[in-house]
C-alpha cells in the first residue's frame, strides 16, 4: 500500500501485516519506519490516517498537540 504524507507529499511503500494470533490485529511495516524517521515523529505524537475508497493508498497527517 502506498502511504502519502499530506504535508510533504512524499510517498512510502508500506505493508500491512496481520498478527498470527488474531486476524483483527494489523500493523504497518516497511515504509512506515521511513516515514516516521523522515518526519522526526516522537512517542505520543498524533497522526490522522485516511484511506481511498479502494484501499490502495493511505494518507497520513501529523496533528500538532500543544
Amino acid at each position: 500500500m502506498t502511504l502519502e504524507d499530506v504535508e510533504t507529499h512524499k510517498t512510502y511503500n508500506c505493508k500491512i501485516t496481520i498478527a498470527g494470533r488474531r486476524n483483527v490485529e494489523k500493523s504497518l511495516a516497511g515504509g512506515w519506519f521511513d516515514c516516521v524517521m523522515s518526519r522526526g515523529l516522537k512517542k505520543n505524537d498524533k497522526m490522522i490516517f485516511d484511506f481511498e475508497d479502494s484501499p490502495r493508498k493511505m494518507y497520513v497527517q501529523h496533528v500538532c498537540v500543544d
